[in-house]
């Protein structure tokens, strides 16, 4: 039944899923699915993350694990939930198209086992189903991720973000600005923070004057940074020493600071804001993680957030 979700062919190979570069066909990605319990109308969204170039079973010793974000008509169309317990396990199209990512991931790229093909120390449970949910557009002030992305309002999407744990808190009170600066300074430099707002929260954002992505993204380059002696004294340097060693900016002006000079923890680019809750309390989480850069994809090519249309 999956296979009639979907106009392609049965043997058409969607990605090489890393870290072992495993051959992922429409017809393996559909076992995977019913594995997982997913139905036909999910098939689509679910094809869609497997040709996204990412994986919803990663390998780093960095123990990290996946959000996915969905976006578009289809969020409704399939019975998403963006509202109460949205990050949550209550839903069944958002628990069953998480786990279909993430087993047809862990079957396909050629397994993930620990010590073996996975090196995660800790682990995260953010893999189990990849915290899959919708973004609540309706309720949001904000423009919708996907449009923020340069993707038309009628247009569905699903977008993976790479994070790790997260902190949060209620409501933006009398002190936001210092508690804000607070929460994300603690963060690790370079890999960027993704913000989940409830709309409440969000609504909040706006009556500060931050009434878009691009403002809050440019509050925290503004507002949050730290000494060039803590942003460098990270992991996360081997992922861009080959910027810096090539003049490529801002990491090449960056890394030239004075140890003591105050420098912005992330770049705008590195920013990202999605609205998702019911509105019962003024929650609020700040994850640490972004969207993989296209170089440590397995294809560079595949744009971040991934069109689930051209799947039906």
């Amino acid at each position: 039944m999956h296979l009639v979700a979907s106009a392609r062919f049965p043997d058409e190979c969607l990605a090489e899923l890393p870290p072992r570069n495993g051959r992922c066909t429409v017809e393996k990605v559909a076992v995977n699915a019913v594995m997982a319990g997913a139905a036909p109308e999910h098939f689509p969204v679910i094809l869609a993350l497997c040709a996204s170039g990412d994986t919803g079973r990663q390998s780093s010793m960095s123990s990290m694990g996946n959000m996915v974000v969905v976006n578009g008509p289809i969020r409704q169309m399939i019975g998403m939930n963006s509202g109460i317990g949205a990050m949550g396990p209550y839903n069944y199209a958002n628990s069953a198209i998480g786990r279909a990512f993430g087993i047809a991931s862990q079957n396909l790229q050629g397994g993930s086992v620990p010590g073996l093909s996975y090196g995660g120390s800790q682990g995260c449970n953010l893999s189990y189903n990849c915290c899959t949910f919708a973004e609540n557009e309706e309720r949001s002030p904000f423009q919708p991720y996907h449009v923020y992305r340069g993707h038309q309002p009628e247009e569905s999407t699903v977008a993976v973000f790479y994070v790790w744990g997260s902190v949060w808190s209620e409501h933006l009170r009398t002190h936001w600005q210092e508690k804000l600066t607070a929460m994300m300074s603690g963060l690790e430099p370079l890999e960027g923070a993704l913000f989940v707002l409830d709309p409440i929260v969000a609504r909040e954002f706006c009556a500060k004057g931050l009434d878009s992505q691009e403002k809050i993204a440019q509050w925290v380059f503004d507002n949050v940074r730290i000494p060039a002696r803590r942003f460098w004294d990270h992991i996360m340097l081997n992922m861009v020493r080959e910027q810096v060693e090539g003049g490529v900016e801002p990491w090449a002006s960056l890394s030239k600071a004075e140890p003591d000079e105050l420098i912005p923890l992330f770049q705008q680019f590195g920013v990202n804001v999605v609205v998702a809750g019911g509105e019962t309390n003024g929650h609020f989480s700040i994850f640490q993680g972004a969207q993989m850069p296209p170089a440590f994809r397995s294809d560079p090519n595949v744009p971040l957030v991934s069109p689930i249309d051209p799947w039906r």
